[in-house]
């Protein structure tokens, strides 16, 4: 091929990359997804089961979450907590009940647990995550 041909084909290459990259950001421009947090104690029905973060406490070597949980395994629902804070998403490191109830087996009815994660600083986002679906709570000490 000669040079000509090889530069025309490289520009039609590149007309058709750009209109491509054209197309797609105005699909996503589109787009309207918000991310919605809840305020500290409210409840949230995810995955047949109800949720809340009740509140947030930090101490030396620990952020403490408490937490609500009704109509599941608990086991299961401890594992579905995170705490994102400066970017990091951390998992409980240990939980223990806040009321007596069962937190480490089925929460059928109702049980009040405090979790356990690594010393957090600035905002931090509670997330629970459980069938596809995840509800945040933005929570401050």
């Amino acid at each position: 091929m000669r040079t000509k041909t090889l530069i025309m084909w490289s520009l039609v290459c590149g007309v058709v990359i750009l209109a491509a990259g054209g197309f797609k950001l105005l699909q996503i421009a589109g787009d309207d997804a918000t991310v919605e947090f809840l305020a500290a104690g409210a409840g949230a029905e995810v995955g047949g089961a109800t949720v809340a973060a009740v509140s947030l406490r930090d101490e030396p070597g620990a952020t403490y979450v408490t937490v609500s949980m009704s109509g599941m395994d608990a086991g299961d629902a401890v594992a579905s907590w995170r705490l994102l804070a400066l970017g990091v998403v951390h998992q409980p490191d240990a939980v223990t009940s806040a009321d007596g109830g069962p937190c480490g087996a089925t929460v059928q009815t109702s049980a009040t647990c405090v979790l356990e994660f690594p010393a957090t600083e600035g905002v931090r986002t509670v997330a629970f995550l459980r069938g596809g679906v995840q509800r945040q709570w933005t929570l401050s000490p």
